[in-house]
């Protein structure tokens, strides 16, 4: 997700890693951790939850027009949802190697201190 994050310029989304959230937190957007824990989670303004594969064409779709028509194109073809659900759950089984081999590891787990002044 740190690429959508980098993408998101305009701040459409907001990205929080679900390790601070409480579960009473969770299922106010009706996630659980594990859930959290399988596949990345986008929660739209309506409540709507979406997940692994739907959930990053989903982040697309809001980040840029272009995406949005892709995205569009790709539910029209359920086929190619199927080939892009099987590649999304292949990467996130190996999430964490990638994930240390692009040194992300930490990314998730791990809020940003806040910077101070000096």
């Amino acid at each position: 997700m740190l690429g959508l994050q980098r993408a998101d310029r305009a701040h459409r989304l907001a990205f929080v890693p679900y390790q601070l959230l409480s579960e009473p937190a969770l299922r106010a957007l009706g996630l659980t951790r594990a859930a959290c824990a399988r596949a990345v989670q986008l929660v739209d303004e309506r409540g709507c939850a979406a997940s692994g594969a739907r959930a990053v064409n989903g982040a697309l779709a809001r980040l840029d027009p272009r995406w949005d028509a892709l995205v569009r194109a790709m539910e029209a073809a359920p086929p190619l949802l199927a080939l892009e659900a099987l590649a999304y759950r292949a990467v996130a089984a190996l999430r964490e190697p990638i994930s240390m081999l692009l040194g992300t590891a930490r990314f998730a787990a791990l809020p940003r201190e806040p910077q101070t002044r000096r």
